[in-house]
């Protein structure tokens, strides 16, 4: 599934090459996708006061791309 950036803060964009260029390299992602899972959370704690009021959408994005990042990669990078 292609993964479209429609805006991004805080390096984000190479947070998202990162995940991809491990997962190609068949090395650990796991990592790279914690970073970018707890810079949303810490972004959603500073909106909302909370990181149990995680908005529905940036919750399912998360785990759309922790879904993604554990199929198997393809050539379209």
């Amino acid at each position: 599934s292609p993964v479209v950036v429609i805006s991004a803060m805080g390096k984000m964009t190479n947070a998202l090459e990162e995940l991809h260029l491990a997962r190609f390299k068949h090395e650990n992602f796991r990592e790279a996708l914690a970073k970018i899972k707890s810079f949303h959370e810490i972004i959603c704690l500073e909106l909302f006061g909370s990181q149990e009021q995680i908005p529905a959408q940036v919750a399912e994005s998360i785990d759309q791309l922790e879904d993604a990042a554990h199929s198997a990669p393809t050539r379209l990078f």
